[in-house]
């Protein structure tokens, strides 16, 4: 999912990122966080109180802290000493913050970015790009893997040649699709025999050229 993520950030960046999903993503955003259930979640939440270490604690704490990691900004080794100086219930403050996040916000940004990342791995970096240029929605992209499932490499081509309208279709597009490769591959093959009879011909001038 990570890589989904990473592809929506840095097609947004790019500025390929669809009118319509870049609108929706900060539909989203907006949405993401119910502000009276944080403020329900936040006066329920009991402040932890001070319990002050012991010597030998601190001494054992900074002993096991990796202080080049510390000097590069990372902090994580006092999270130890931390939790015990100010002992606090995680599990009773992720209950009570539950509500302050709208469950379907937090559904629908999974659904985008499994999707982009999905499309990636069966269609390649180009037709996760091509289909966050596309989509309106997560509804959208949802198709659009789907599609790549199908379609796997020739996904970036189909959606470049049929554009939004190869979400759009849905099942529809997969006939389209088959057609447009069939038509394709009659005209490569026509061109290929068009040409091999030409080099054919000319080889037969030529022979009977040098017999004469």
């Amino acid at each position: 999912m990570d890589i989904g993520f990473s592809l929506l950030k840095t097609t947004n960046k790019a500025g390929k990122l669809s009118k319509a999903l870049l609108m929706r993503l900060s539909a989203i955003s907006v949405r993401l966080v119910d502000v009276e259930g944080l403020k329900r979640g936040l006066s329920r939440i009991v402040l932890p109180s001070f319990n002050a270490p012991s010597a030998a604690a601190v001494r054992t704490a900074f002993g096991e802290i990796d202080w080049r990691r510390a000097a590069r900004g990372d902090f994580s080794g006092f999270r130890k000493l931390i939790s015990e100086m100010l002992p606090m219930d995680i599990a009773a403050a992720k209950d009570a913050l539950r509500g302050a996040v709208r469950k379907e916000a937090v559904d629908e940004v999974r659904l985008l970015a499994s999707s982009a990342a999905g499309i990636a791995s069966d269609g390649g970096i180009k037709a996760a790009y091509r289909a966050l240029e596309y989509a309106d929605d997560a509804k959208d992209l949802s198709r659009a893997r789907s599609l790549s499932a199908r379609m796997g490499e020739k996904t970036s081509a189909v959606l470049r040649v049929l554009g939004k309208g190869a979400i759009k279709l849905g099942k529809l597009v997969y006939l389209v699709a088959s057609i447009l490769i069939a038509i394709l591959g009659w005209f490569v093959g026509a061109l290929w025999f068009v040409f091999s009879w030409i080099r054919t011909s000319r080889r037969l001038f030529w022979r009977k050229g040098e017999i004469a």
